[in-house]
């Protein structure tokens, strides 16, 4: 009965939330002021945007259902003014992934590889590989791809692509999945490394090198995992395994480390596996006390304005870690939190922006914007600025308009 009647008064709070907000009893937005809204005229604004390197510019995508896409640049001083317009459609109607590259002047796409005749002897579908290409104010200057990943990464000095290829074959042994490697220049398309591939069996071992494959990093420049020990002629044995750097560039392994503890080891590689390229991460504890920001596996709290028992811990959401080491996450606060049903009475469901500057121990709260209902978002920011697109409802690509908010004028 006890537990009957705590469901209900959840409902009954639950049920209060949009009418709380609705009366105006929160403030709909705090730490920021609206500057704009752009919207495009014709189609909706999709998923991919980016900042350039000094903040103010974005450029976005516009997409309509008639199947065109476009790269727009707005300038932020400007309120939004739009400064160019790019036609991508030949390219793709499917963008992922945008980024101001090279002079400032031309762009990075990613996108989904909509050739169907892609699809590897495992059946993945076209959807599952990607396509980039460089473009400049006059179109595609070249492509990339296709190939399972495409990342942007600085190479002997040079702004490079790296394209990560993963193709399984039946080998007289069992199932082998060769994964190669190419890197090549962006501005000019050339080679900057000789392609490598790493042929490993379904366990990720490499037996040429006796090395078994744990996570990539560095843009797939380096594979990190577990090198077999050597004989010990003196005892007779075999040395304990290593974890071990490979860097792919040269094909040489450039660090060995002895594995002190291997229960914790194998923790640390799975964490880092499922975060493949992304050395600086935020996550929430498994413990669920708060937020977690991880270096190379090295695992820290960080401090939050609000008590994180305030927070649903599945809606954290981070941007890639700025140049400078700068991360923003956003956490959406859970209007019937512990504390909320302890006093029977629910809370504004907002969004909150934080910044958490390279070395601090707590994040700072920038922002926060009062939530409606649970349509995604999807948003990018800097210190200045923080763009905000409310996701279509029904729709899993983009939404209606993006808004600029100031986070320097309140």
């Amino acid at each position: 009965m006890r537990a009957w009647a705590k469901v209900g008064m959840i409902a009954a709070v639950l049920a209060a939330v949009p009418q709380v907000a609705s009366a105006g009893k929160w403030k709909a937005l705090l730490g920021a002021k609206k500057v704009t809204t752009v919207k495009p005229e014709h189609g909706f604004v999709d998923d991919p945007m980016a900042f350039d390197e000094a903040g103010g510019r974005l450029v976005y995508v516009a997409s309509s259902m008639a199947g065109r896409s476009e790269l727009r640049v707005i300038d932020l001083a400007q309120k939004g003014a739009q400064l160019s317009s790019i036609d991508i459609t030949s390219f793709t109607t499917a963008p992922r992934e945008v980024q101001f590259v090279l002079d400032g002047e031309q762009f990075f796409v990613v996108a989904a590889d909509a050739d169907k005749k892609s699809g590897d002897r495992q059946g993945n579908r076209q959807g599952d590989r990607k396509i980039g290409a460089l473009v400049g104010a006059k179109g595609i200057i070249r492509k990339f791809g296709p190939a399972k990943d495409l990342r942007l990464t600085t190479f002997q000095g040079k702004q490079a692509v790296v394209s990560y290829a993963q193709e399984w074959k039946h080998g007289k042994k069992g199932p082998q999945v060769f994964h190669t490697v190419e890197i090549h220049d962006l501005a000019s398309g050339k080679r900057l490394a000789k392609p490598r591939t790493l042929i490993a069996d379904e366990t990720g071992k490499v037996a040429k090198l006796d090395f078994t494959i744990t996570y990539w990093t560095d843009s797939y420049t380096r594979v990190v995992g577990t090198k077999g020990g050597s004989w010990d002629r003196k005892e007779d044995q075999r040395t304990p395994d290593q974890e071990a750097w490979y860097e792919v560039a040269t094909g040489t392994f450039t660090r060995t480390f002895p594995i002190k503890d291997v229960i914790g080891h194998r923790k640390l590689e799975k964490l880092l596996a499922a975060h493949d390229n992304e050395p600086i991460f935020v996550g929430v504890a498994h413990d669920l006390s708060g937020v977690l920001y991880y270096d190379h596996g090295t695992p820290r709290p960080i401090g939050l304005t609000e008590t994180f028992s305030h927070y649903d811990p599945k809606s954290l959401m981070m941007q890639p870690v700025s140049p400078d080491g700068t991360v923003f996450f956003t956490l959406t606060i859970d209007p019937v939190n512990p504390d909320a049903v302890a006093r029977r009475r629910a809370v504004a469901r907002y969004l909150d922006l934080y910044e958490l500057a390279p070395g601090a121990k707590k994040a700072r709260r920038r922002a926060r914007i009062l939530l409606h209902d649970k349509r995604g978002l999807e948003w990018r920011a800097t210190p200045e600025t923080w763009v905000v697109v409310p996701k279509h409802i029904g729709f899993d690509r983009g939404g209606k308009a993006i808004d600029i908010y100031s986070l320097t004028s309140k």
